[in-house]
């Protein structure tokens, strides 16, 4: 399978951090951003993502993507090729948050390790139940407390929210 797409890049995206998100394509798949190879993915079930900032250049550029499930038996459940799920492209600030993995301590109490990865340095996590903070700090890798947290279980789906935020000179960059 080949897609090919052209697009035109303002001048203003060269200073910008651009990403094609891939919801899903089947299998094998590699994307060229003006003829050069700048990610892909070897399955098919799972979203990927592809950096395009050395790869632009401003007016007219081409993505093509290529999907091969030729050698392969495909699965019982999944027979077909391609993209099959939606594209998007974010613009971003040159500083963003690329990565945040989020994982639980201990329960009693409760702690959570969050760890970021940007190309910023000032992050702020929070930890929100509702509107209500429960619990926030500064850092790329840290732990925050909740003694008094609720648990999830499925008779008492107890959901809290994190959010982690890149700052620059008192301005939100980008958040997660």
């Amino acid at each position: 399978y080949y897609y090919e797409k052209s697009f035109n890049v303002p001048e203003e995206w060269l200073d910008k951090h651009v990403e094609f998100i891939f919801g899903g394509a089947y299998k094998e798949s590699k994307v060229y951003i003006n003829g050069n190879l700048c990610g892909g993915i070897p399955n098919g079930y799972l979203p990927f993502t592809v950096s395009a900032d050395e790869y632009l250049k401003a007016g007219k550029n081409t993505i093509l993507v290529t999907c091969d499930n030729n050698g392969q038996r495909s699965s019982r459940w999944y027979s077909g090729g391609g993209i099959y799920r939606p594209v998007e492209i974010v613009i971003k600030d040159r500083n963003y948050i690329s990565d945040v993995q989020v994982s639980t301590i201990s329960v009693k109490p409760a702690q959570i390790r969050v760890n970021t990865v940007s190309t910023g340095e000032s992050i702020h996590v929070t930890i929100l139940d509702g509107e209500k903070v429960i619990a926030e700090k500064e850092g790329k890798d840290i732990i925050l407390d909740s003694p008094d947290a609720n648990l999830w279980d499925a008779e008492n789906p107890y959901l809290y929210t994190i959010e982690v935020s890149l700052r620059e000179n008192d301005q939100i960059k980008d958040t997660f």
